[in-house]
């Protein structure tokens, strides 16, 4: 029974459910439409405030229309609505009509992991320790470092992350995005405020190795030999993202 209830409930076609008592004085079709309506625009506003920019790209209508499909397959798996559309991402990669724009997918993969980021565990972060051990290199190489829960990594095969930083202007700028660029995403959580660096691919490569949980020293061996180790320690540390340090003893 509760689950053809929560079939109708997200499902406008499913009509009123035969199993619900119908006294002569009430007006059950008319309640369970308002309640109803409620329950699918509580979702569909979810939507829209997880995904801004998936809006801003479609359009307020397709957004609607698209937001409608997707909570009649894919209904809420929690009671808390802020965690309600992790697989909008792939519902968006195999609609048909949105073929011609396989970057979509992955901006909303971006704006869910902005999404989660942004309300992962506080961590306090290690920077004077870090800093500390820089006197002695070989000490540092020999470590291996913690990240804090919002941090994240993203391997992207189009130009998404720099489609959204645009729509974050009131005009976006999309003159000079070449959409079919590859780009390889840092995302971090300092001061309370989610932050997106777009790396390059050693960068990516190297941090990548330290998340998970290889030493500096044999994250090294997987770069090229004029990787700048300073700049790539001092973004994780402008970053706060890193919140321990291990040693490795032979």
């Amino acid at each position: 029974m509760q689950s053809e209830f929560a079939t109708a409930l997200l499902d406008s076609s499913e009509g009123v459910l035969s199993f619900l008592d119908e006294p002569i004085s009430f007006d059950r079709e008319r309640r369970f439409d308002i309640y109803r309506n409620n329950v699918q625009h509580s979702l569909i506003e979810a939507l829209k405030a997880s995904f801004p920019v998936i809006r801003q790209l479609v359009g307020a209508e397709a957004f609607t229309t698209l937001a409608t499909l997707f909570i009649r397959s894919s209904p809420p798996n929690s009671p808390y609505l802020v965690e309600y559309g992790d697989r909008f991402p792939n519902f968006l990669e195999v609609r048909a009509e949105l073929s011609d724009y396989p970057f979509l997918a992955e901006v909303a993969k971006i704006e869910f992991q902005l999404l989660r980021s942004t309300h992962a565990a506080d961590q306090t972060a290690i920077n004077d320790q870090l800093i500390t051990l820089a006197s002695d290199p070989d000490r540092l190489l020999a470590r291996r470092l913690r990240f804090a829960a919002p941090t994240a990594l993203m391997p992207l095969r189009y130009a998404s992350a720099t489609l959204w930083l645009a729509h974050q202007q009131s005009t976006p700028d999309l003159a000079g995005i070449h959409v079919n660029q590859s780009e390889w995403l840092l995302i971090s959580r300092p001061s309370f405020r989610t932050e997106l660096d777009l790396l390059e691919l050693d960068e990516f490569q190297f941090i990548s190795q330290l998340m998970n949980g290889t030493t500096i020293a044999k994250a090294l061996d997987t770069v090229d030999e004029n990787f700048d180790l300073t700049s790539c320690l001092h973004r994780l540390l402008i970053r706060q993202v890193l919140t321990g340090i291990e040693e490795i003893k032979c």
